[in-house]
């Protein structure tokens, strides 16, 4: 008997926690508020996994992580930005990875021997470049990111797609780090979703974004805002955002400044040095009341919070009144939602929903409220 009524407690206490956890609109219906994310760089959109318990993603697969929080609906829409295109499910990409390989390593080999008998000849080069570099990045990339979803606890339920989410492959000739081709995709599936989400009502999109994709979102917003084309958007909600990469390079630590000065010596990408960042688009913004929330670490090796703090600043110093930062101590870059502060990052979300009429979870948003009201301190900071 006291086994039955303990088992009848759990489960009234989980029913009604999960009660909850149901958004609450504070306009009753009357706005259709939907959600676009953008992810980081090298990752695909089921990095927002970690962001809500599941979400479908545009494959059609069921992406779940039981470790994260919920700071965005189920409903919400993330595309995958320039570097990422999607392969085929788990079984068939494996096994054309390993096939590929097998005739790529004996190219490689065949390149090797040519150039070491003349080592100006073109071709030789070619070949051995070419097949090289599929020998090691396919496997790689591969394996990368299965470790990724596996290290998270990301997991995924198949759907009828020719494609999975699970397995993306980098094109690293695509990456721009928040620049033009970003913000063209991004602003793509922004407008078409919310033409889907007209249906007679007003629209409010609210622009989420992790680190590449932050400044993503912060770029689009601003370039809508100077064209007069912002009214149809409710919030811009920026986790880890940079103020220019220029700016990283110059406080980052020495193993991710040297990662990304590597990476722009290369030149193989398609990131410009005067292109388009936060720290530039920002003085484009002309609503100076729309709300703005930036999530940062002390500990952020990847973004160092100064990068994050400068935006806050700059848009403090030009008059923008909703703008707010959350400031971590102990989360590393990929760690904000899934570490120690995890909770305060989901209240403090649902406390800064709440405070600018967004949807939001009542339980959350009580015990935000004291990180909302500590978020816009003095630009002296």
């Amino acid at each position: 008997m006291n086994l039955k009524i303990s088992l009848s407690i759990i489960f009234l206490y989980s029913i009604t926690l999960k009660a909850a956890e149901v958004w609450v609109d504070p306009s009753d219906g009357e706005v259709n508020h939907l959600y676009v994310g953008a992810p980081g760089m090298l990752c695909s959109a089921a990095q927002f996994a970690k962001l809500t318990p599941k979400f479908t993603a545009i494959t059609g697969e069921v992406v779940k992580c039981d470790r994260g929080i919920t700071v965005v609906p189920k409903t919400v829409i993330v595309p995958n930005l320039a570097e990422i295109s999607l392969r085929r499910s788990t079984q068939d990409e494996l096994a054309s990875c390993i096939g590929k390989t097998a005739i790529a390593f004996p190219l490689s080999v065949i390149g090797a021997l040519a150039l070491k008998e003349n080592s100006n000849h073109v071709l030789s080069s070619a070949i051995l470049i070419g097949s090289m570099s599929y020998v090691f990045w396919r496997p790689i990339n591969f394996l990368l990111s299965h470790r990724a979803h596996q290290k998270f606890g990301i997991t995924f339920e198949s759907s009828n797609s020719d494609i999975s989410i699970r397995q993306h492959v980098i094109d690293p000739f695509k990456i721009n780090i928040a620049q033009d081709d970003d913000v063209r995709i991004y602003s793509n599936v922004l407008a078409d979703s919310l033409q889907r989400e007209q249906q007679g009502k007003i629209s409010k999109a609210i622009l989420y974004g992790v680190s590449r994709g932050s400044a993503t979102v912060f770029e689009t917003f601003a370039q809508l805002d100077a064209q007069g084309k912002s009214d149809n958007i409710g919030a811009v909600v920026c986790e880890g955002i940079f103020d220019s990469v220029p700016n990283i390079i110059e406080n980052a630590p020495f193993i991710q400044r040297t990662k990304l000065q590597a990476l722009m010596a290369l030149g193989i990408t398609r990131f410009k040095k005067d292109g388009m960042s936060p720290l530039s688009m920002l003085e484009k913004i002309v609503d100076k009341d729309k709300p703005i929330a930036l999530i940062t670490s002390k500990i952020d090796e990847e973004v160092p919070y100064q990068n994050t703090l400068n935006v806050y600043t700059k848009l403090r110093e030009r008059g923008h009144t909703n703008v707010h930062i959350l400031v971590l101590e102990k989360s590393a870059h990929h760690e904000y939602s899934l570490g120690l502060e995890k909770e305060k990052y989901q209240a403090f979300m649902h406390a800064f929903y709440r405070k600018y009429n967004l949807p939001y979870i009542k339980r959350f948003a009580d015990s935000g409220e004291e990180y909302v009201n500590l978020s816009q301190p003095s630009t002296d900071v």
